[in-house]
């Protein structure tokens, strides 16, 4: 925790020295303007920015001249709201929202004297160019993919319902590959080591790689969601899984747990 202290303090004296040297606040300059990375996957990009803040390898700032603050946790919601929570401090608040949605800062990466910056409505992100770089690509991927999320979850079910039928007509259900294996026992383990959003990703390449030999991987992907309340996507999981095995013996369930989620996105 000292340790943590220090290398806060250190680096706001850094930005602090350097600016006053410079007798400026930077140019603005833009020298990044956000990309989708290939790799990239919603749980993914929250837990970079996340593991960012808690690392301290990103910092918030209200100027040039003032004091960083440490960013203790970010939670993204489905509404787009993120909040962004800060090492508690006299006189300040211990969180802001924030959405992504209506944002009209561009998440660009602003030269900033000695320094860079992402500027958002209440402060800004300051940190290391490659870090600043890696932050806005997750943001920006997050704004992208929850831009009219319903119509996207409405269109991924239209699209699975044949991909359903078919696996229900078949007589001789496929069976696990090893490759499937894989990604299924990696994502029970990161689950049983609450690390959710890990077991999101390896849940997410098991489905992507085969999307009907393991209708349970839907069924588990809903109940992770839940923990991470993204109710609207623990719907559209545990409908795909109904839609695979309408008759499972826990379909009725899962049909319960999805009018509890319906109940909570209206809330």
């Amino acid at each position: 925790m000292k340790c943590q202290i220090k290398r806060v303090l250190v680096f706001s004296l850094y930005v602090f020295i350097l600016v006053a040297l410079t007798g400026c606040v930077g140019s603005g300059k833009v020298v990044y303007r956000p990309d989708i990375r290939p790799d990239m996957t919603f749980a993914s990009a929250v837990k970079d920015i996340q593991n960012a803040a808690r690392s301290r390898k990103i910092v918030s700032t209200t100027g040039a001249f003032t004091p960083v603050r440490a960013i203790s946790n970010i939670i993204v919601n489905e509404n787009g709201i993120v909040r962004w929570e800060f090492n508690p401090k006299p006189g300040h608040p211990l969180a802001i929202d924030m959405s992504l949605l209506t944002l009209e800062q561009d998440l660009t990466v602003d030269d900033w004297g000695p320094a860079w910056k992402i500027t958002l409505p209440d402060f800004m992100i300051s940190g290391s160019l490659p870090e600043l770089k890696k932050v806005a690509d997750d943001l920006y991927y997050i704004q992208q993919k929850l831009k009219n999320l319903e119509g996207k979850q409405d269109k991924e079910l239209a699209l699975f319902e044949p991909i359903a039928t078919e696996y229900r007509s078949l007589k001789i259900k496929p069976q696990i590959s090893e490759e499937l294996r894989k990604w299924i026992v990696q994502a029970n383990a990161e689950f049983q080591q609450k690390q959710y959003l890990n077991a999101i990703d390896l849940y997410e390449k098991a489905i992507e790689l085969d999307p009907v030999s393991y209708p349970a991987a839907y069924f588990n992907l809903a109940l992770l969601c839940e923990q991470q309340h993204w109710y609207s996507s623990a719907i559209t999981r545990m409908k795909q899984y109904l839609m695979l095995v309408p008759d499972a013996q826990d379909a009725r369930s899962a049909q319960d747990k999805i009018y509890e989620w319906q109940f909570m996105v209206q809330k």
